[in-house]
């Protein structure tokens, strides 16, 4: 955590790019999720596995289009809600099952 706020310091100080602190916060989030077995189900490595690889293309896009600022705000807006229309969905299945008592 402490070499996740360092890359977020490291930007906002201008001496490192957000690209490369995002890739070194992916990989220390993910070793420290291995590290306290939070990927104890296949399905949970593969999820964040692909919200790492989102994230770096989304990354991307936000960079080298900055001169086109609609294209790459349109697609992080659109990647956005459909994150939150999943943790939603997600989030109500969660309750559901706990009121019925499955969980």
């Amino acid at each position: 955590m402490h070499l996740c706020a360092g890359c977020l310091v490291a930007v906002a100080a201008g001496l490192s790019s957000p690209l490369w602190a995002i890739i070194v916060m992916l990989l220390a989030l993910g070793c420290a999720g291995a590290e306290l077995d939070l990927f104890a189900m296949g399905g949970e490595k593969g999820a964040y596995l692909l919200f790492s690889v989102l994230v770096l293309v989304l990354t991307l896009i936000l960079t080298t289009g900055i001169r086109h600022a609609v294209l790459p705000l349109a697609v992080f807006a659109l990647v956005f809600l459909i994150g939150m229309g999943v943790v939603a969905i997600a989030w109500a299945r969660t309750v559901w099952k706990a009121q019925i008592g499955d969980i």
